[in-house]
């Protein structure tokens, strides 16, 4: 009877280290995971922010051309409003000019 309780003490022992063991196993298995789900969004979170930048960088870019474009095209349109007048004031001296000498 000594010799079956021992061997079922045993037995339990084994079958509690088995368990303790499996319960690591587990907890570690989680612990795995979840780092890897960390990892994963992390690497996510940088990628969406480095398309963000990439993005905003793109809509600087564009605006700056765009702003660009249009200094541009207000210096011509003011060229060419400069020479309008310059035109008509010479106009206007010749048409005076003309009016005197007749």
């Amino acid at each position: 009877a000594r010799r079956e309780q021992e061997d079922a003490e045993k037995a339990a022992k084994k079958n509690d280290a088995e368990k303790a063991r499996k319960e690591k196993d587990s907890a570690r298995q989680r612990r795995d995971a979840d780092a890897n789900r960390k990892r994963k969004d992390e690497e996510e979170r940088r990628e969406s922010r480095r398309q963000e930048d990439e993005e905003f960088r793109r809509r600087e870019e564009q605006l700056a051309e765009t702003k660009r474009i249009l200094e541009e095209e207000s210096s011509r349109r003011a060229r060419d409003e400069a020479d309008r007048q310059k035109r008509r004031v010479e106009e206007d001296r010749q048409k005076k000019a003309d009016e005197v000498e007749e």
